[in-house]
């Protein structure tokens, strides 16, 4: 039966997670464990890095989807998350038998969010890192947050964290909530103070297009209290269109690379006088009340690469700020945050050879992502390596908008895209690699990994930069590269 009432789920005990390898599902099962439930999975696409958290955090994970894991585990209460389709073996024997379940955004409803102030994150891009940053630095100013993440923060060694304070921050994504419920999955989390970094189309499998995603915000934006508060991005005109539905106060925030041209907005936030180093980024922040008067805090410095990090950092220093965080303590904060997994992460460095580890998938993000690291590594050739893996980046809907995303980029290789799609819908790496090539980039379209591998073999060299970006695993090109070009 669905979970639809509170007191349905007492003496709960042990609880299953059908595609417990999911970030936000991996996350949830860890939380479970930790509050001292006994917790079991299920998937069959199992990879670092949540495959790791899950083994360490001694969670059963069985591979592969078989109604014989619901009889092995015999759970009081079943979580299906969002990619589970309605005929999975698991899940269909779970509805037959009559075993409790829920989706992944009710059991944190009820697990984590229901005592909390909940500080949500959404947006097309930026969401974990945002999150992870917020949380580590309400961490560091004594308000002991609690944090949902997709991904591993590194400050927490953790994709979420229980605390004692009044507030859990949480990654809030647009995408649904589970094939029995096709609701945004962030409509689900309370949201009493909000950051939107972002929005344009994306989750091209269950968005048709633009304005429905824009519906999705919208509706998101409404379910802030009036005694909330909510902070956008101003540079973003589709979000900004939205603000007037909002019944708590807004402000909003952006990077601004020429702060002479800037006119004073009402509750309005600005990161400006940028300076951009190898290893951190400084920054001037300044803020107008809403009675246009100027408040300036100084100077701010984060130990990562990109503007679109100023803009996260921002973000994070402005609700802290709002939140009652001494300006000083934020300031320690920012110096001391560790990033997240797969975000500019560098994996290995040998022979001269750096490899670098994303999660960039979207042409915007590809684009920041390589901007970042032309700071970062400024003397390098970066050899960019891609593969079209979300259910948008895999389609042709962003075709044109890759091509220009790579122009940042000294070499691209481009993986055929991930899955099945049909040849009209499928995006088309050959296409993309010519377009580059007319436009001077040296640019190729490599069917498999052992492809890329021996391309990088006859012509990686000192001093290069190999930058992986995959949302999923690449077939385990990182090792691969490891094991095969850095020894």
């Amino acid at each position: 039966m669905h979970v639809t009432h509170l007191s349905s789920l007492t003496d709960i005990k042990k609880i299953h997670l059908v595609a417990v390898c999911g970030t936000a599902m991996g996350t949830l099962a860890g939380i479970l464990k930790t509050q001292g439930y006994q917790v079991s999975g299920s998937d069959k696409n199992m990879y670092p890095p949540m495959s790791l958290e899950l083994e360490k955090r001694g969670i059963v994970v069985f591979n592969e989807y078989n109604p014989n894991h619901i009889k092995q585990a015999q759970p009081d209460l079943v979580i299906i998350g969002n990619a589970v389709r309605k005929d999975n073996a698991e899940a269909v024997y779970v509805i037959e038998q009559g075993i409790p379940y829920m989706s992944m955004t009710e059991a944190l409803s009820h697990y984590l969010i229901a005592v909390k102030e909940s500080v949500v994150v959404a947006g097309t891009h930026g969401k974990t890192t945002t999150t992870s940053l917020l949380a580590h630095m309400l961490y560091e100013c004594g308000q002991d947050p609690s944090l949902f993440v997709g991904g591993v923060a590194l400050n927490f060694q953790s994709s979420f964290r229980l605390g004692q304070g009044p507030y859990v921050v949480i990654e809030g994504d647009e995408y649904d909530t589970a094939f029995f419920d096709k609701t945004p999955k962030f409509w689900h989390y309370k949201p009493k103070h909000a950051i939107i970094t972002h929005l344009e189309f994306d989750h091209a499998d269950i968005y048709k297009d633009i304005q429905e995603v824009e519906a999705a915000f919208k509706k998101f934006i409404t379910l802030i209290p009036v005694d909330g508060s909510l902070l956008v991005c101003s540079h973003v005109e589709k979000l900004m269109a939205l603000v007037p539905f909002a019944s708590c106060p807004v402000s909003t925030y952006e990077v601004q690379t020429d702060y002479k041209q800037v006119a004073p907005k009402a509750r309005h936030w600005l990161a400006h006088d940028l300076e951009l180093l190898e290893d951190s980024s400084r920054f001037l922040v300044t803020y107008w009340n809403e009675q246009n008067q100027k408040t300036s805090y100084g100077i701010f410095e984060i130990p990562l690469s990109g503007t679109h990090n100023i803009q996260n950092a921002l973000a994070c220093i402005a609700l802290s700020i709002q939140l009652g965080c001494p300006v000083e303590s934020i300031k320690k904060s920012l110096l001391l945050f560790l990033n997240v997994k797969r975000r500019m992460e560098v994996r290995a460095v040998a022979s001269g050879i750096t490899l670098v580890d994303d999660f960039a998938h979207h042409p915007t993000a590809v684009t920041a992502t390589l901007c970042a690291a032309k700071q970062k590594f400024p003397h390098a050739r970066i050899i960019a390596i891609f593969e079209p893996r979300s259910q948008t980046s895999r389609r042709q809907i962003f075709q044109d908008a890759y091509i220009q995303a790579f122009q940042h980029a000294d070499i691209a290789i481009i993986a055929d895209a991930f899955g099945n799609l049909e040849p009209h819908e499928r995006f088309n790496s050959s296409y993309v690699c010519k377009s580059l090539q007319k436009n001077g980039i040296q640019a190729y379209a490599l069917a498999d990994n052992q492809d890329i591998i021996n391309y990088l073999s006859q012509h990686s060299q000192k001093g290069d930069v190999i930058l992986v970006m995959s949302n999923g695993g690449f077939g385990g090109l990182i090792d691969q590269i490891k094991t095969q070009i850095l020894t």
